[in-house]
């Protein structure tokens, strides 16, 4: 039975140790290709180089050279038994929940960019009529504008153009189109047609993007002195044909005919001016036909009226749309680089910053206990921090009747009635237990609510183990009991009543009352010194593993090192590494063996 009980526990012994051996081996796999990585983020950046190196062998008398040597840092690891323990298995739903939700939180003063209203109608409630928020917080949009949906002339529509110029800080805008005037101005007389009567054609160029509306015309001709009150001149534009006859009376569309003496010529002169006549929408151009009888010369000055047509106006639309959309986009890309800032600030700073991988162990810790108290007090408000769990408050209270205070500024102190008695239930769960040798195991993000998988699967940390730590679902967290306080933990978790149901115990009463824990050996157990009722005997033999570091080092020489290692006694020491924690400094020797 001795030799069968002996050789269970070295099989245990081994394979605790060969357990520990693998555990270490990947956290330094991990931590090698984290520091890797880091390295390939650095050499991907630029930078200008503006200092010079170089070797300066001038009074030497042969040649010089030397060797850079990246530089490792080498640990012992050992794995040691520190007896028998009460242990307490507790399984932590989402351990790093509320670091998740304080990093969300902006510092005090800290202002948040507010993103811009969607480039549309938004979406409402329908029975408040309030805008309904998506997870961030953010406006949702409801029907996207398009360019067609602006509205030029009911300023009171919700798509009237000006609105949301004004809404995004629209410049550089053009005006909407409005319409245009052309004209055009034609003489001729008959001496240069056969005929001796004035006939000709021209073009009057309209504008891209215009019709025409309306025409008005005013002409003035000569009869001819054989053909008096029958010289007629006849006009054609576009579609519209207009008649002028030298005698009012029988010309129904004139509106003024006078007659008025010719400085340079005998005869009289007609000058006759239309009524403004609606025309075809022509686009482009329109054709003007002049033909006359008994007509000798004659002058034609014609105006269109033209508006814009539909197609200027869906380009204008256009034109301004896209106008909207930059300048939306400008909002929007500033916004998502406040926003950047900010996380990148976050990175480096808050509860999910950048922090050594201790800190982010002892944090973890921290959390779990909080947790662990939590359920095994099985009440959330032990470690709240709310009232009645807290024996602080503002001085004097904020909350009196008046509002008012003689104090300023109001600082917190303690609440007497309630300092000692909270410290009691304070004592119990920080002595009862050994949070300092507590180990937990992470279990995968999908174990947790399903709305927190994608924040948590976006998170991104220079520790892989504190980012395992912040995406777990659940943590399983075994707790040692402090030697001594067996007992009284039992007691605790079947009354609910600390230290026996008894007072806190006095100072130095560790004969009478065996729970009073001396402040000397708390300092050791929170420091890694051990407690004087715990004896470290140590499992196997100790191993070494590498980590890389940023240091660099040049040597004198160009000689390959050989590293051996070199006890506190100076003497070298290659396979007897040290069971216990030694006596000084191990250090490192380059050159061979002597």
């Amino acid at each position: 039975m001795t030799v069968s009980y002996d050789k269970a526990t070295d099989d245990t012994k081994k394979f605790s140790s060969d357990i520990a051996k693998d555990v270490t081996n990947k956290a330094v796999n991990k931590v090698t290709e984290r520091v890797t990585q880091s390295q390939t983020t650095k050499i991907i950046e630029t930078f200008e180089e503006t200092e010079k190196q170089s070797f300066d062998n001038k009074n030497g008398q042969g040649h010089v050279s030397g060797v850079y040597e990246w530089v490792e840092k080498v640990y012992l690891a050992q794995v040691f038994n520190l007896g028998r323990h009460m242990l307490l298995d507790i399984m932590v739903p989402e351990p790093g929940a509320s670091l998740l939700a304080a990093a969300t939180i902006p510092p005090a003063g800290q202002k948040l960019p507010v993103p811009p209203d969607p480039l549309g109608t938004i979406l409402l409630d329908a029975v408040t009529q309030q805008p309904i928020l998506d997870s961030e917080g953010h406006k949702q949009l409801d029907i996207p504008l398009t360019p067609d949906q602006l509205d030029y002339d009911n300023k009171d529509s919700s798509y009237f153009y000006g609105k949301w110029i004004a809404k995004y800080q629209v410049t550089g805008v053009d005006p909407k189109p409005s319409g245009i005037t052309v004209s055009k101005a034609i003489a001729d007389d008959a001496s240069n047609y056969k005929r001796n009567d004035v006939q000709f054609s021209d073009n009057i160029k309209l504008d891209d993007g215009y019709k025409a509306a309306t025409l008005s015309m005013s002409v003035a001709f000569r009869p001819r002195d054989d053909g008096g009150d029958q010289a007629v001149l006849f006009v054609q534009v576009g579609q519209k044909q207009y008649n002028f006859v030298a005698s009012a009376s029988t010309a129904p569309n004139v509106v003024t005919t006078s007659v008025i003496g010719d400085r340079n010529r005998i005869g009289n002169v007609n000058s006759i001016t239309s009524d403004r006549k609606q025309l075809n929408g022509e686009e482009g151009s329109i054709g003007v036909t002049v033909m006359s009888v008994f007509t000798d010369e004659a002058t034609l000055d014609i105006e269109v009226e033209c508006e814009p047509t539909d197609a200027l106006f869906a380009r204008w639309q256009l034109q301004v749309y896209d106008k909207i959309v930059a300048a939306w986009q400008k909002l929007q890309s500033d916004y998502e680089a406040q926003m950047s800032s900010l996380r990148m600030q976050q990175a480096t700073v808050g509860p999910l910053g950048a922090a050594h991988p201790s800190a982010n162990r002892l944090t973890e810790r921290i959390e779990l206990k909080r947790s662990c108290i939590a359920i095994m007090d099985n009440a959330n408000e032990t470690v709240r921090g709310v009232a009645p769990n807290v024996a602080m408050q503002d001085s004097p209270d904020p909350n009196a009747p008046d509002k008012k205070s003689p104090y300023l500024p109001i600082l917190p102190e303690p609440m007497l009635s309630l300092a000692q008695q909270l410290g009691t239930a304070v004592r119990w769960f920080e002595q009862a237990f050994e949070w300092e040798n507590i180990a937990y195991v992470s279990y995968p993000y999908f174990w947790g609510r399903r709305q927190t998988w994608i924040q948590r699967l976006n998170l991104k940390n220079d520790d892989p183990l504190f980012v395992n730590f912040i995406q777990a679902g659940y943590a399983r967290v075994v707790i040692p009991v402090r030697l001594g306080f067996e007992c009284a933990v039992h007691f605790y978790l079947h009354t609910g009543l600390p230290w026996l149901g008894g007072d806190l115990p006095p100072i130095g009463d560790k004969t009478q009352n065996p729970l009073y824990l001396d402040i000397a050996e708390e300092i050791k157990a929170l420091t890694g010194g051990g407690e004087k009722n715990e004896k470290e005997v140590p499992i196997g033999d100790p191993w070494e593993y590498v980590l890389p570091t940023t240091l660099i080092k040049l040597r004198k020489d160009d000689a390959l090192p050989e590293w051996h290692r070199v006890g506190v006694d100076a003497k070298e020491d290659e396979k007897n590494y040290p069971s216990d924690q030694p006596g000084g400094t191990w250090l490192w020797r380059d050159g061979p063996p002597k």
